[in-house]
């Protein structure tokens, strides 16, 4: 049976810039091409993504014959499963909340392939090719991989699953040879110092032949300490783009509106209002892991337009660990979302009186074609303030 390494070759007509997409962890395509398809199967083979290939309809198309509902421009994608019955009424949209009948009305039917990245498989798989030159690689850490090269030796880091912030230290990379490998593509230069001696690759390059890895590692070896190393201690790489230029952000609310978050044991307030406790389940879960990410953003100084958004897969994983609940339904989840915006903004809204938006506090980055994978859900970074939990408020119950 041939090794995966070697499978790689028979498939070099695979599109890289289809490779590199589908290496974006919970990228989303929508009816994708057969070459898009190929590529997933090419890199399902490799063993380092997994995809879901799912069905729906639209809410509001005016393709249908239930064209206009009572929102016309309900933006709610109802996805078909087989244990719901559409003469039933069981399928409903997670936004508006109507039944809809996709059968009945022979609704348009849309395909969808999510993909799954997986770190191990990733690892595996460049472990496999670099065997080649060591048969002993050696684990390094979360994303590092250990080998001998002649009489050197030498790293490879996985920058996206690195979090050993001293290998992406300059000062270490100069006197220890290693080569980076990103397994996502967005920004990949940006990541980087603008400097010739630091090795760098894309895995969608390698995995496309358009790189060779081994032979970046050998030249990392042979490279000794470069010569016109400034003396400065900063990373050589980071998993955001490094800053150059600092402008202002721009808040998406015309007045600059603000509101003041806090996250307890179990109880979130905005303003000083409790807006969600942890008797709301669902809701209470979906908003604290979106809190981390918000916070582990802020903490690491990332411009407000690129603070993460949550696949909703991600929240599902997130409601499965923290309730012992299986959530299969992905709508399901959405309208828990949904919900909980909705929430957020009458409670402002009739306890304070507050010109409040829908999205002001828990945000949805919309999927806006194939080429953007920045979609799912965040705390809205432009809206929302952070505060220490104070224990003394009255409201709390």
């Amino acid at each position: 049976m041939p090794s995966r390494s070697c499978q790689r070759k028979s498939d070099s007509n695979v599109r890289r810039e289809h490779i590199a997409r589908l290496l974006q962890d919970g990228h989303l395509v929508v009816a994708p091409s057969p070459d898009v398809l190929a590529a997933a199967g090419h890199l399902r083979g490799l063993g380092v993504i997994d995809t879901e290939e799912r069905e729906f309809v639209k809410c509001a198309n005016h393709e249908d014959a239930d064209f206009p509902p009572r929102n016309r421009d309900c933006p709610g994608r109802i996805y078909l499963d087989d244990h719901l019955h559409d003469s039933g009424g069981e399928l409903r949209c997670p936004d508006c909340d109507r039944a809809v009948f996709p059968d009945q009305y022979s609704k348009q039917r849309f395909f969808e392939l999510r993909v799954r990245v997986l770190r191990d498989g990733v690892m595996s798989f460049l472990e496999e090719l670099l065997s080649k030159l060591d048969p002993a690689v050696r684990q390094g850490g979360e994303g590092v991989l250990n080998l001998k090269v002649g009489d050197g030796a030498v790293n490879v880091c996985v920058v996206d699953y690195c979090q050993d912030q001293k290998v992406f230290s300059r000062d270490r990379a100069a006197f220890c040879p290693t080569c980076y490998v990103a397994v996502n593509a967005r920004d990949f230069e940006a990541r980087f110092l603008p400097e010739d001696w630091i090795h760098r690759v894309l895995l969608a390059d390698v995995i496309c032949d358009t790189k060779n890895l081994n032979d970046l590692v050998r030249s990392a070896v042979q490279q000794g300490e470069p010569t016109d190393l400034r003396h400065a201690s900063i990373p050589v790489c980071d998993k955001r783009p490094l800053p150059v230029v600092i402008e202002p952000a721009k808040p998406t609310a015309a007045d600059g509106r603000r509101f003041v978050v806090e996250v307890g044991e179990g109880v979130v307030r905005i303003e000083g209002v409790q807006v969600i406790a942890k008797q709301a389940g669902p809701r209470f879960v979906i908003f604290q892991t979106l809190w981390q990410h918000f916070l582990g953003d802020l903490q690491q100084g990332i411009p407000p337009a690129d603070f993460t958004a949550t696949p909703i897969h991600d929240l599902m994983t997130a409601l499965e660990t923290q309730t012992d609940k299986r959530y299969p339904d992905e709508t399901t989840v959405r309208r828990t979302i949904n919900l909980l915006q909705t929430d957020i903004e009458k409670t402002l809204k009739q306890t304070l009186g507050l010109p409040i938006d829908r999205e002001d506090v828990v945000q949805t980055c919309d999927w806006t074609g194939q080429r953007d994978s920045s979609f799912g859900y965040r705390i809205n970074p432009f809206t929302v303030a952070v505060r220490p939990f104070q224990l003394d408020l009255s409201q709390e119950s």
